[in-house]
């Protein structure tokens, strides 16, 4: 049986110790690529038009967009989307998660305006995905139904 010499076990470890570096550097260059982004409506007494930002990439081809919305508020709201093609109205303390829509622009604008408001905070999360991420999308989507 023929042992490794010194050298031949430094450059297997050596080999390692690069692979596992790549792998994950791979993995944080698509966790930033593809995390979900937010936005915080601070003022929640005043409406607002929003407008939700894609990354700016312009080789990639925005197909959808996962919205999730939370906060709290001591009055009545009303969140319109265009895209939804519905209003959603929220009080009190929620968290809606509007699922997965169709959207073929890198923007997706949204209107808040408050009925009586005057306290409180909302966030909106948000995800944009390309023809590249449908593999995500659809375990994404996969695992929402899952958990209902």
């Amino acid at each position: 049986m023929n042992m490794p010499t010194p050298q031949a076990k430094f450059f297997t470890r050596k080999r390692w110790l690069i692979a596992s570096a790549s792998v994950v550097l791979v993995m944080l260059a698509v966790w930033l690529a593809v995390k979900p982004q937010r936005y915080h409506i601070t003022d929640v007494a005043r409406p607002q038009a929003i407008v939700l930002q894609a990354p700016t990439d312009e080789k990639q081809r925005w197909v959808d967009i996962s919205v999730r919305i939370t906060g709290k508020i001591d009055g009545k709201a009303t969140i319109h989307s265009p895209f939804r093609g519905s209003s959603l109205e929220v009080k009190d303390s929620f968290d809606i998660d509007l699922g997965v829509m169709d959207c073929y622009s890198p923007q997706h604008p949204t209107e808040y305006v408050p009925h009586g408001v005057t306290n409180g905070w909302i966030t909106i999360h948000y995800k944009f995905y390309d023809l590249s991420m449908m593999g995500e999308l659809q375990r994404e989507v996969a695992r929402k139904r899952k958990s209902r």
